[in-house]
């Protein structure tokens, strides 16, 4: 056995941060996105234990030297910029240690006479026993998760002949507040513009209306199965692996694909990037969110920003890594997926269902009004509010543009929904930011941060349904009675918020 440690042990410090974020991150993340990651790592493993064997000849001492290069590589993060030392280190500054660290531990092994046995051991045991908890861990998390059933919405559904289906478009603007809210609260008055397009183009704009819950892994799936997610609000023991699954395998897609509908699926940089139940995925990022996490705790993503196209160094080299870079990469995903769903109407023949989510105007705040790319250190240099302002302005200027697309393109009047998933994210626990930056006081919140924007066009009388204290828990429930002929009972419009005394509890807004 003491012969394999040296070949073991890389590798299992390769999985270490694989298994660390998957097990921490268990609730948004899919195997399909962990494999490819953790093949990576045992490739870079093996290869950095190729090249220390290869110099010294010696399997304890290439693992010995491996496994510190590929701690202080893949732990780059928790290593040099943890809470302790944040804002005193620079990325320069930790090369140099790491470079420096490495040299003088390869000379010392070189001079050394031992074959570093003792040391392999200690090192395969933490290693191992990392590795282990966090499989136990994730065992648990899957087995907790398995005993959970299908969701169904509240009501039951009756079978019913749909003459000439319409193209359906669900778009959720991520953090989009109500227009008062933007108007009395942000005195942001271009909002007024956008709602006067909408009113104008036949939309109903519910300007009371409230998201169900305040956080988006509540929000949609509650939305997209046409029902409360109470049920997991009560502890911290119902896994929010569920509520995942209820937002990618949800019942909206299944009734409408039940009935003929093609599932477009446009996704954020969330648990809903890639929607494995969808006939057709609209995105782009060469990485996964957990992937893009994983990237930005090791090393390579600093050295990815050092040697990206727009740096002097990577100019001189003529390297573009953009791929690399979260935020033009945000920036790049919502100019396609806006450009995208506005060619869907021409491009398909059947009946279709469209879901997109857009981090607009969430964060990350890299859009101005114009659109034109913010850096980071651009949007430091501005208040929150500025930032959110900004985005708000773009996306409302891009709802204008692809309102008049998907109208004038499509043969038949679709649906069309454009909603908030929940208000702004005020810094709720901040009150003294809260009170300089909004002019507001932490027992505002609870209702400012569930008001959102929703707007419907539903042709041809399907708005006669609607009111203006509207919730999203309803708008498919009209949707199908109207259109589909179903008998579904509209659910009490009811609002569930953070307690701004204890950010683990939600509470019921009156």
């Amino acid at each position: 056995m003491t012969n394999k440690l040296p070949y073991i042990n890389p590798l299992l410090i390769a999985a270490a941060p694989v298994l660390f974020l998957w097990n921490h991150n268990f609730a948004e993340v899919f195997m399909w996105e962990v494999f490819p990651s953790l093949v990576v790592l045992l490739v870079f493993a093996v290869a950095t234990f190729g090249v220390f064997w290869v110099l010294y000849r010696d399997p304890h001492k290439a693992s010995f030297l491996a496994s510190v290069t590929l701690v202080l590589a893949l732990f780059y993060q928790y290593i040099f910029f943890n809470a302790l030392i944040e804002g005193v280190m620079r990325h320069r500054w930790a090369f140099i240690i790491i470079l420096l660290l490495i040299a003088a531990l390869a000379y010392a092994v070189k001079r050394s006479q031992s074959a570093m046995v003792g040391a392999t051991k200690i090192l395969t045991m933490v290693a191992g026993v990392f590795v282990l908890f966090s499989s136990l861990q994730l065992i648990g998390n899957y087995a907790s998760a398995s005993i959970q059933g299908r969701i169904s919405p509240q009501g039951s559904v009756v079978e019913a002949d749909v003459k000439e289906p319409r193209d359906i478009y669900y778009i959720i603007f991520d953090e989009y507040t109500a227009p008062e809210v933007f108007s009395e609260v942000l005195g942001f008055k271009g909002i007024n513009d956008t709602v006067d397009f909408l009113e104008e183009q036949g939309f109903f704009v519910a300007k009371e209306s409230r998201s169900n819950y305040s956080g988006t892994h509540l929000s949609l799936p509650s939305s997209l199965n046409l029902r409360y997610v109470d049920d997991y609000l009560e502890d911290g023991t119902k896994p929010l692996r569920v509520l995942t699954n209820m937002t990618l395998d949800n019942f909206l897609k299944d009734f409408l694909k039940a009935r003929g509908y093609r599932y477009i699926h446009l996704g954020a940089d969330w648990t809903d990037f890639w929607n494995p139940y969808a006939d057709e995925n609209i995105n782009i990022g060469f990485f996964s969110p957990f992937q893009m996490l994983l990237l930005r705790s090791t090393v390579f993503q600093p050295i990815g920003e050092a040697l990206e196209g727009r740096s002097p160094l990577g100019v001189q080299l003529g390297i573009q890594a953009e791929f690399l870079d979260y935020r033009r990469t945000q920036w790049r995903r919502t100019q396609y997926q806006l450009e995208e769903l506005g060619k869907i109407p021409e491009r398909n023949k059947g009946p279709v269902f469209v879901f997109a989510h857009l981090l607009l105007p969430h964060e990350p705040y890299v859009f101005d009004e114009e659109g034109n790319y913010v850096t980071k250190e651009g949007s430091d240099a501005k208040l929150q509010r500025e930032n959110y302002l900004a985005q708000a302005a773009y996306t409302g200027a891009q709802i204008e543009i692809l309102v008049e697309k998907l109208l004038s393109r499509s043969k038949r009047a679709p649906i069309i929904i454009l909603q908030g998933d929940h208000g702004h994210k005020f810094p709720l626990y901040e009150p003294e930011r809260l009170q300089q930056e909004y002019g507001l006081k932490p027992d505002d919140m609870p209702d400012l941060m569930v008001r959102i924007f929703n707007a419907y066009y539903l042709p041809d009388g399907g708005d006669a349904l609607l009111y203006g204290s509207i919730t999203p828990v309803n708008s498919f429930r009209v949707v199908l009675n109207y259109y589909f002929d179903q008998k579904l009972e509209l659910l009490e419009d009811k609002s569930y918020t953070f307690d701004p005394n204890d950010s683990a509890h939600f509470m019921l807004l009156p």
